[in-house]
């Protein structure tokens, strides 16, 4: 198959060239655009499936500590909890409704004693606790190698 004829042309008359190409060439040519199309759409489609999976991981990754962190706190909440409930035993009991358990202990002079005690009990225990002892707020970044 030979090339397409053009006729001569002259730049200063006419700019464009009169260009004739054959059928078979315009069907070739239909051929080659739509392989040539398909594969493009192809490697977009790799190449979209590729980003949304790399991101898909990461997200993963960083729900996973996301919730590791969480489950944590809740942990140590339940933890700080029945350790300050230790110091409020009164609690536990079944008191009239809508009287505060802590104030129905304080009704009396002796009562206000056990609950100053009892304060100067957990600022003492409390003293302890360090924020070292506490799940951090940072989550890691994933690191994402060249």
């Amino acid at each position: 198959m030979g090339r397409p004829e053009i006729e001569e042309w002259d730049v200063n008359k006419d700019p464009v060239p009169n260009y004739n190409p054959s059928s078979e060439m315009i069907t070739l040519g239909n051929r080659y655009k739509a392989v040539r199309d398909y594969a493009l759409a192809q490697e977009r489609k790799n190449a979209a499936y590729d980003k949304a999976n790399k991101d898909f991981q990461e997200s993963l990754i960083t729900a996973n500590k996301e919730r590791a962190i969480l489950e944590a706190r809740l942990k140590r909440a339940e933890e700080d909890c029945r350790f300050l409930l230790s110091f409020v035993p009164e609690w536990a009991n079944i008191v009239p409704s809508g009287l505060d358990p802590t104030f129905y202990g304080t009704l009396t002079e002796e009562g206000d004693r056990q609950v100053k005690v009892r304060v100067d009990k957990i600022r003492e225990a409390l003293k302890g606790l360090g924020k070292e002892d506490r799940v951090t707020d940072s989550i890691d970044p994933v690191e994402i190698k060249p």
